[in-house]
């Protein structure tokens, strides 16, 4: 799968994780104050702004964007003790291309 591909259902994912939590409404609301094309360029970088605004509730977030990532490449998402949002790209990265 090309790289732009891969992006582009990964900005899916963040998008759509965010609106099974949080609601439409507040998703967009975080996608302005943390733009999801950060999760693209940097996925450390924007787990961690995650983190700030949410603090332990991040973590759901992480997981529900790593089911949607998974779910819109087609790829069976296995859950892993210690596993966070940067390790779930990386993996669906390399199973993906």
């Amino acid at each position: 799968m090309q790289s732009i591909e891969f992006y582009a259902a990964l900005t899916k994912a963040v998008r759509e994780g965010l609106a099974q939590v949080l609601g439409s409404e507040t998703a967009r609301a975080v996608d302005f104050y943390i733009d999801p094309s950060i999760a693209v360029r940097d996925i450390s970088k924007y787990t961690n702004m995650l983190e700030k605004v949410f603090g332990e509730g991040s973590k759901i977030l992480e997981t529900k964007i790593a089911e949607r990532l998974f779910a819109n490449l087609n790829l069976t998402l296995v859950k892993k003790d210690g596993y966070r949002l940067p390790n779930y790209v990386e993996e669906a990265k390399s199973r993906s291309s």
